[in-house]
């Protein structure tokens, strides 16, 4: 498993190195237990990122800070595992993807991707691939609270214990400098010692767009007609009313490329398509909910419906017990028979 692992780390270096604006995605195969190529993808620069200034300046800073050679040597010097953690959570579609892949281009990185919820997956297995993820890579736990709940149970099938998880994140057997992301969209499912401080040292919250990005994002697309992105914001918060603080940049992305060929103008004037969009998403969704509950309550009813005939059957154990019981009260009258029976007869043959 480890030179296999370590020729395809070789292989995911190569396929980064192969010009510094296209760093590779690596997934990782269960069956046969080494990183593979998953592709080589454009850079995308950090100022094409749709997010509050503050938030990306913290990350990509923090990233840059750690990476530096006088920091190695701090964390050296201190004994401290020289490997960084980022927690990405909150609202879906909010960039957390995005982010990931402008900090790989920005450090030059390539991206592993891991999920770990394959059932021949182990803490071995695991341990494994943290050791021989390529040099200079990110390796993304995505959906971290897919793994196990707040009481530490396993949510998938796979054979990867909790600490398991705990023990690779810690840094034991991995290279220096490693980085690593967690992304999830409930960090309160997660149980604190997943991301006590030193295990997890940042995290990044993302919320819904802000009428600032919404804005910045109406110019990128329609550069030609920048000077009416206050009119877009307008239009967008009279037709969406209280739901255009509930947008997310993957919902006006969508809308802005269904409307690539518009001008700026065409686009502000169909901005009610994205209210009915959200709409029916939102049917759909209640939909979809209403459907697992429906199910979850026929498994309970079947679950229950189980439970009554195991009650209502008859304990095979109490008849066993009540046969033996009456074999040995009629052996004991027999037994007493014979025994009391001579003497019987011999008393009455006395009186006579």
């Amino acid at each position: 498993m480890g030179r296999s692992s370590a020729r395809c780390a070789k292989s995911c270096w190569r396929s980064r190195s192969a010009t510094a604006s296209t760093p590779s995605a690596c997934t990782w195969h269960v069956q046969y237990g080494y990183w593979r190529p998953a592709g080589v993808r454009s850079a995308r620069p950090v100022t094409s990122v749709v997010l509050p200034e503050a938030m990306k300046a913290l990350t990509v800073d923090d990233m840059g800070g750690f990476l530096s050679s006088k920091t190695r040597r701090f964390y050296l010097k201190h004994g401290i595992p020289y490997k960084r953690a980022y927690l990405f959570w909150g609202v879906p579609g909010t960039g957390k993807t995005s982010l990931i892949q402008a900090l790989a281009g920005e450090y030059k990185r390539s991206v592993c991707f891991m999920q770990p919820t394959d059932p021949k997956f182990t803490d071995d297995m695991l341990r494994d691939a943290v050791s021989y993820a390529p040099a200079k890579s990110i390796i993304v736990f995505e959906d971290i609270d897919a793994l196990f709940t707040q009481g530490r149970e396993n949510r998938g099938k796979s054979a990867v214990t909790f600490s398991g998880l705990l023990n690779a994140l810690d840094g034991v057997g991995m290279k220096e400098g490693q980085v690593f992301i967690l992304t999830t969209n409930f960090r309160e499912q997660l149980d604190a010692a997943l991301i006590r401080n030193g295990r997890v040292d940042v995290h990044v919250e993302f919320n819904h767009i802000q009428p600032a990005e919404q804005k910045e994002m109406f110019r990128r697309f329609y550069p030609a007609d920048a000077g009416l992105a206050e009119a877009f914001l307008t239009r967008l918060e009279k037709e969406l009313g209280a739901k255009a603080k509930e947008l997310t940049p993957a919902a006006l992305q969508h809308y802005f490329i269904l409307h690539q060929k518009d001008s700026g103008a065409e686009a502000i004037a169909g901005v009610a398509e994205i209210g009915s969009e959200l709409k029916r998403r939102e049917e759909t969704e209640e939909e979809d909910k209403k459907k697992k509950a429906g199910e979850e309550d026929k498994k309970k009813e079947e679950k229950d419906k189980e439970e009554k005939k195991e009650k209502a059957k008859p304990s095979r154990e109490g008849s066993s017990f009540e046969w033996h019981l009456s074999v040995s009260n009629t052996v004991a009258l027999m037994v007493l028979g014979v025994v009391c029976l001579p003497i019987l007869i011999r008393h009455q043959a006395r009186k006579a």
